[in-house]
Protein backbone atom coordinates (compact mmCIF):
# COMPACT_ATOMS: atom_id res chain seq x y z
CA UNK A 1 0.00 0.00 0.00
CA UNK A 2 1.26 3.48 -0.77
CA UNK A 3 2.56 5.93 1.82
CA UNK A 4 -0.45 8.19 1.15
CA UNK A 5 -2.90 5.33 1.76
CA UNK A 6 -1.09 4.42 4.99
CA UNK A 7 -1.33 8.03 6.18
CA UNK A 8 -5.04 8.15 5.38
CA UNK A 9 -5.62 4.88 7.26
CA UNK A 10 -3.70 6.18 10.29
CA UNK A 11 -5.58 9.48 10.22
CA UNK A 12 -8.97 7.69 10.22
CA UNK A 13 -7.92 5.85 13.39
CA UNK A 14 -6.08 8.75 15.08
CA UNK A 15 -3.03 6.47 15.03
CA UNK A 16 0.32 8.22 15.60
CA UNK A 17 3.66 6.76 14.50
CA UNK A 18 4.65 6.09 18.11
CA UNK A 19 3.08 6.70 21.49
CA UNK A 20 3.85 5.94 25.13
CA UNK A 21 0.75 4.12 26.34
CA UNK A 22 1.65 3.90 30.03
CA UNK A 23 4.18 2.63 32.56
CA UNK A 24 4.65 -0.72 34.28
CA UNK A 25 4.92 -0.63 38.04
CA UNK A 26 8.31 -1.47 39.53
CA UNK A 27 6.89 -4.73 40.90
CA UNK A 28 5.63 -5.88 37.48
CA UNK A 29 8.88 -4.74 35.87
CA UNK A 30 10.86 -6.90 38.31
CA UNK A 31 8.55 -9.86 37.60
CA UNK A 32 9.06 -9.46 33.84
CA UNK A 33 12.83 -9.14 34.16
CA UNK A 34 13.03 -12.18 36.43
CA UNK A 35 10.78 -14.15 34.06
CA UNK A 36 13.06 -13.34 31.12
CA UNK A 37 16.29 -14.08 32.98
CA UNK A 38 15.13 -17.30 34.65
CA UNK A 39 12.76 -18.46 31.90
CA UNK A 40 10.27 -19.24 34.67
CA UNK A 41 6.87 -18.19 33.34
CA UNK A 42 5.02 -18.40 36.68
CA UNK A 43 4.57 -14.60 36.70
CA UNK A 44 3.45 -14.43 33.04
CA UNK A 45 -0.29 -14.06 33.83
CA UNK A 46 0.42 -11.11 36.17
CA UNK A 47 2.67 -9.41 33.62
CA UNK A 48 0.21 -9.97 30.77
CA UNK A 49 -2.63 -8.66 32.94
CA UNK A 50 -0.66 -5.51 33.81
CA UNK A 51 0.20 -4.75 30.17
CA UNK A 52 -3.39 -5.49 29.08
CA UNK A 53 -4.66 -3.06 31.72
CA UNK A 54 -2.29 -0.34 30.51
CA UNK A 55 -3.34 -0.91 26.89
CA UNK A 56 -7.00 -1.36 27.86
CA UNK A 57 -7.07 -4.33 25.50
CA UNK A 58 -6.18 -8.03 25.68
CA UNK A 59 -2.69 -8.75 24.35
CA UNK A 60 -1.55 -11.66 22.18
CA UNK A 61 1.51 -13.01 20.35
CA UNK A 62 3.60 -12.02 23.36
CA UNK A 63 7.36 -12.52 23.27
CA UNK A 64 9.81 -11.74 26.05
CA UNK A 65 13.54 -12.11 25.42
CA UNK A 66 16.98 -11.15 26.63
CA UNK A 67 19.25 -9.30 24.19
CA UNK A 68 22.85 -9.25 25.48
CA UNK A 69 24.41 -8.18 22.15
CA UNK A 70 23.81 -5.32 19.71
CA UNK A 71 20.93 -5.88 17.28
CA UNK A 72 19.18 -4.00 14.55
CA UNK A 73 15.87 -5.33 13.36
CA UNK A 74 13.73 -3.91 10.61
CA UNK A 75 10.06 -4.73 10.91
CA UNK A 76 7.79 -5.70 8.04
CA UNK A 77 5.06 -3.21 7.21
CA UNK A 78 1.67 -4.49 8.29
CA UNK A 79 -0.69 -5.09 5.40
CA UNK A 80 -3.77 -5.15 7.63
CA UNK A 81 -6.04 -2.21 6.80
CA UNK A 82 -9.25 -3.50 8.37
CA UNK A 83 -10.82 -0.52 10.17
CA UNK A 84 -12.83 -2.74 12.53
CA UNK A 85 -10.15 -5.06 13.96
CA UNK A 86 -6.82 -3.24 13.92
CA UNK A 87 -3.83 -5.14 15.30
CA UNK A 88 -1.25 -2.88 16.91
CA UNK A 89 2.30 -3.54 18.12
CA UNK A 90 3.64 -2.77 21.58
CA UNK A 91 7.15 -2.93 23.08
CA UNK A 92 8.44 -2.52 26.62
CA UNK A 93 11.95 -2.85 28.05
CA UNK A 94 12.59 -3.37 31.75
CA UNK A 95 16.34 -2.88 31.69
CA UNK A 96 18.99 -2.00 29.15
CA UNK A 97 18.73 0.33 26.20
CA UNK A 98 17.01 0.28 22.83
CA UNK A 99 16.02 2.84 20.24
CA UNK A 100 12.91 2.82 18.08
CA UNK A 101 13.42 4.47 14.71
CA UNK A 102 10.21 5.43 12.89
CA UNK A 103 10.58 7.68 9.87
CA UNK A 104 12.76 10.58 10.98
CA UNK A 105 12.14 9.97 14.69
CA UNK A 106 14.62 8.14 16.91
CA UNK A 107 13.10 7.44 20.32
CA UNK A 108 15.30 6.16 23.15
CA UNK A 109 13.12 3.65 24.97
CA UNK A 110 12.77 4.28 28.68
CA UNK A 111 12.52 1.28 31.03
CA UNK A 112 8.99 0.25 32.02
CA UNK A 113 7.29 2.46 29.40
CA UNK A 114 4.85 0.62 27.13
CA UNK A 115 5.29 1.91 23.56
CA UNK A 116 2.83 1.60 20.69
CA UNK A 117 4.39 1.60 17.22
CA UNK A 118 2.35 2.10 14.06
CA UNK A 119 3.58 -0.89 12.12
CA UNK A 120 1.99 0.35 8.91
CA UNK A 121 5.19 2.40 8.65
CA UNK A 122 8.74 1.14 8.34
CA UNK A 123 10.40 1.07 11.75
CA UNK A 124 13.55 -0.38 13.27
CA UNK A 125 14.48 -1.57 16.75
CA UNK A 126 18.13 -0.80 17.46
CA UNK A 127 20.38 -1.85 20.34
CA UNK A 128 23.96 -0.68 19.97
CA UNK A 129 25.47 -1.40 23.39
CA UNK A 130 26.54 -4.66 25.00
CA UNK A 131 24.46 -4.23 28.14
CA UNK A 132 21.74 -6.82 28.59
CA UNK A 133 18.30 -5.66 27.54
CA UNK A 134 15.03 -7.32 28.55
CA UNK A 135 12.35 -6.74 25.91
CA UNK A 136 8.71 -7.75 25.73
CA UNK A 137 6.60 -7.30 22.61
CA UNK A 138 3.22 -8.32 21.34
CA UNK A 139 -0.03 -7.25 19.74
CA UNK A 140 -3.20 -5.61 20.97
CA UNK A 141 -6.29 -4.29 19.19
CA UNK A 142 -6.22 -0.55 18.44
CA UNK A 143 -9.41 1.31 19.31
CA UNK A 144 -9.63 4.90 18.07
CA UNK A 145 -11.83 5.95 21.00
CA UNK A 146 -9.50 4.46 23.61
CA UNK A 147 -6.05 4.83 22.05
CA UNK A 148 -6.40 7.66 19.51
CA UNK A 149 -4.81 11.05 19.89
Amino acid sequence: MSRLARKQFSAKLDMPDIKVMGTLTDAVSKQLTQMILSQDTTAAPDVINAVSNILQSPIRNVKADLYPDPIEGRAQISQNYDLENVPAVFYVITEGDMTISVGKQNIEMKPNKVYFINDRNVYRIIKTGNSRTCLMSGLFTWNKDVHGE
